[in-house]
């Protein structure tokens, strides 16, 4: 039965053995009726009937072969479009999602454009509000320095004596009148060029000069505080290299370095260097033997605000915007500053400059 409905395919094996059974006693039929007419009609009929014999049975093979091919063509047919449809359902279904999944893509391209649009405007918000505080920044340090600059310059006055005679501890209590000053000076000095740079608003005076002449005014600046703490101040600098750019700016950034390794060097040496490394750059170096930068510091050493690898309980005095002020001017001036250091063993602050500054395209 199982071997019939593999040949047939759907037909019923029941159906099909009956009806193959049928036609096997229609043929034995015709065989007995044949053998009977021979033996009692027609005794030499032997040869005329096994020609007969030989034709329908070859006549009930081909029509059994027919029947099998027919039916299986059928079922073949069936099978065919059965797939088709299963095929068509499985395109209508990935249809269907593809419809779903485009719909979803609009959706969050929708969302997304919105959150864009929310966030440009926040950013337009933060960059306006960001302009405010430097404009502000600036305003107040410009109001702060003018007295500041006052109470400077009259208290020279008075420990030169041009406003008449002073005591030893009335000179003394000046100076440090004097120094405290300065030192707030030169603190809103930092945040008005820090603001002044955020703002877009600081400007240049282009010059020639040369470089021993930068280094010779920094050492004499902070030569009093590294003296103050027993540190040898060293230069190594040739007397032949000039370069066209900001004198003032250029002096600033190595003042804020030396005055960064004095700040963090308790005994050794400071030491300043440079060199030209081609016809178009020169290299300035600034080495301390100071307390070093931890490693995992070292990202944040260009940071506003900063003082890194130093605790609270040893916070130095100051802004923390010295290196941050420092990075912005030297890449102002069209060069880079970039920093080694060994913990507790010193530090290397190495800043490149251009020989000539350019102006940049405004193409």
């Amino acid at each position: 039965m199982k071997y019939l409905q593999q040949i047939w395919g759907s037909i019923p094996a029941k159906k099909t053995m009956n009806s193959v059974i049928l036609t096997y006693l229609l043929v034995l039929l015709g065989l007995t009726t044949f053998e009977l007419v021979e033996e009692f009609f027609y005794p030499d009929f032997e040869r005329w009937q096994s020609q007969v014999t030989t034709i329908i049975f070859g006549s009930l093979c081909a029509g059994i072969v027919a029947f099998i091919v027919s039916h299986r063509h059928d079922t073949l047919r069936q099978q065919l479009i059965e797939e088709i449809d299963e095929r068509k359902r499985t395109q209508e279904e990935l249809q269907k999602y593809q419809e779903q999944l485009e719909e979803l893509v609009k959706e969050r391209t929708r969302d997304l454009e919105a959150k864009t649009g929310e966030l440009e405007q926040a950013n337009i918000y933060l960059h306006r509000a960001n302009r405010h505080k430097s404009v502000f920044l600036a305003s107040m340090s410009h109001e702060l320095r003018t007295p500041l600059n006052s109470i400077i310059g009259f208290t020279g006055i008075m420990l030169k004596g041009m406003a008449g005679e002073i005591t030893d501890e009335q000179s003394k209590q000046l100076g440090m009148v004097k120094n405290s000053a300065n030192h707030l000076l030169t603190l809103i000095n930092d945040v008005l060029d820090v603001s002044k740079i955020e703002a877009g608003k600081i400007d240049f005076c282009l010059e020639e000069f040369g470089i021993d002449e930068v280094v010779t005014e920094t050492k004499e600046s902070v030569s009093p505080a590294a003296q103050t703490k027993g540190l040898e101040l060293l230069t190594n600098v040739p007397e032949d290299i000039t370069i066209f750019s900001d004198k003032r700016r250029t002096k600033q950034v190595l003042l804020n370095l030396c005055s960064n390794a004095v700040k963090f060097t308790d005994h050794g040496t400071i030491e300043v260097a440079a060199k030209a490394l081609n016809d178009e750059k020169v290299e300035i170096t600034v080495r301390d033997t100071g307390i070093g930068i931890k490693g995992e510091d070292m990202h944040e050493l260009f940071e506003p605000f900063q003082q890194v690898g130093v605790s609270i309980t040893k916070r130095q005095e100051g802004t923390g915007l010295g290196l941050y002020l420092t990075k912005k001017l030297v890449n102002l001036l069209r060069g880079e500053v970039w920093a080694k250091s060994r913990y507790g063993e010193g530090s290397e602050f190495t800043v490149v400059l251009p020989l000539r500054y350019k102006e940049e395209s405004k193409d």
